[in-house]
């Protein structure tokens, strides 16, 4: 009798523990609000200079002729008087990569649960339209015959694409703001990392029968020529990125200390082989020791830039030490490579749920947003993206009265229903 009583007390316990469980899961109505937050503040979905590259913030209340933001950044380009509501394009590829990884584990979901993917398939179309306009951009700014070679700039965004939003007046873009050749407005190496992790997202989550909608070609083959063009656009000049003129880049020139990965990453989505003398000898040997580094905000090598990219690329050809590598993840405020690297090797990661299913939940119903009227403040939801700027992921203080594209919230949510819904 006594036993069972156990087995009864036992198969409460369980049942309701699921029942606790399944109330608490993150909310899909909460998601779609991000999506349509995003396309009705952040991205146009078009081929037309600007078209699918992410906003990385909007100030919606403050004025075009902001003296910091308008005057002293954008060099007092771009202003239109008496009107409020700026747009602002930031390290434009890298949000692009973002917004690619989304997309691609967007489709990956919809159509395992057999829903039409068409919308997707437009949007990585377009994407991948976008990447080969940034490609000729490039040339057109050096004078010279667009042609794709790898070298791309952040974006490519004209004045008049904030008339594409609602209560937008002005924009703060590469174009806009720096129109000469000396600006940083250009390919660096993070921005090429970033584009490599998501297109090995890409070669994952995406069927390699999946054609574009705009070009002849499957989506796979679109990824692997762009991952080609660029890392070999990077490797001829010994990991030294240069602009079409032969100069060195203004920004994050130098992808030394990466080029081992960065070769190994590129040969997994293109099976082509990428190293050079340079890549096999220093820097392998400076990857290995970054890879044998435990986590210490003291140590001079892990600037937030460093770390992301480290982490980025060691989540998509592994870590050496697993341990070490939750440990840099953790310790940066980068958890979601966690669950990147979880995606293309078997890992036991069930002990993260109850992390990530929190950090969806503690987010704000509006979407990220920093001291913009009625924002919540979110912890942790408060920076352009929580994953490559965790440093602000409570609020900065330049950034008040933005928000934000929300894609951080956008790809962790996919990620988690694809390793923890069954």
């Amino acid at each position: 009798m006594m036993f069972r009583c156990f087995l009864y007390l036992l198969w409460f316990c369980i049942f309701f523990a699921q029942q606790v469980y399944s109330q608490n899961l993150p909310s899909d109505s909460l998601a779609e609000v991000y999506k349509q937050r995003l396309y009705n503040h952040f991205v146009f979905v078009d081929t037309s200079a600007g078209g699918s590259i992410p906003a990385a913030r909007v100030w919606p209340l403050l004025h075009c002729d902001d003296p910091w933001l308008m005057q002293h950044l954008c060099k007092g380009n771009g202003m239109v008087a008496g009107k409020t509501g700026i747009m602002e394009w930031m390290d434009g590829t890298i949000h692009l990569a973002y917004y690619l990884a989304w997309v691609c584990s967007d489709y990956y979901l919809e159509s395992k649960a057999g829903n039409n993917v068409d919308k997707q398939r437009k949007e990585l179309s377009y994407i991948f339209h976008a990447l080969n306009r940034l490609d000729y951009a490039a040339d057109r700014k050096y004078s010279r015959d667009p042609q794709l070679d790898g070298f791309l700039l952040r974006d490519d965004v004209p004045i008049t694409l904030s008339l594409m939003f609602q209560d937008m007046n002005c924009v703060k873009s590469g174009p806009v703001c720096r129109p000469g050749i000396e600006d940083g407005n250009m390919m660096s190496q993070d921005q090429v990392i970033y584009l490599l992790w998501a297109f090995s997202m890409g070669m994952k989550l995406l069927p390699d029968t999946t054609t574009s909608i705009l070009q002849n070609s499957t989506l796979h083959h679109l990824i692997k020529e762009q991952a080609h063009r660029m890392v070999t656009s990077f490797s001829k000049n010994d990991w030294i990125l240069t602009d079409p003129n032969g100069t060195r880049v203004p920004l994050g020139f130098s992808a030394v200390a990466y080029s081992n990965a960065i070769a190994r990453v590129a040969k997994r989505i293109t099976g082509k082989y990428y190293q050079n003398w340079t890549s096999i000898t220093t820097g392998k040997s400076v990857w290995t020791a970054l890879m044998s580094i435990d986590f210490s905000h003291r140590n001079p090598t892990q600037t937030e830039v460093n770390m992301g990219m480290q982490l980025a690329l060691s989540s998509i050809i592994g870590s050496p030490d697993y341990d070490r590598f939750i440990q840099w993840c953790t310790g940066a405020g980068m958890e979601i490579y966690i669950l990147c690297d979880a995606l293309f090797r078997k890992r036991d990661i069930l002990k993260w749920e109850p992390i990530f299913r929190q950090m969806l939940m503690d987010a704000p119903n509006h979407g990220p947003c920093h001291q913009t009227p009625h924002c919540t403040n979110a912890p942790g939801w408060s920076s352009e993206n929580r994953w490559f700027h965790p440093d602000n992921r409570n609020g900065a203080w330049d950034q008040k009265g933005a928000m934000y594209n929300g894609l951080d919230y956008l790809l962790l949510f996919n990620l988690y229903r694809i390793h923890f819904s069954h």
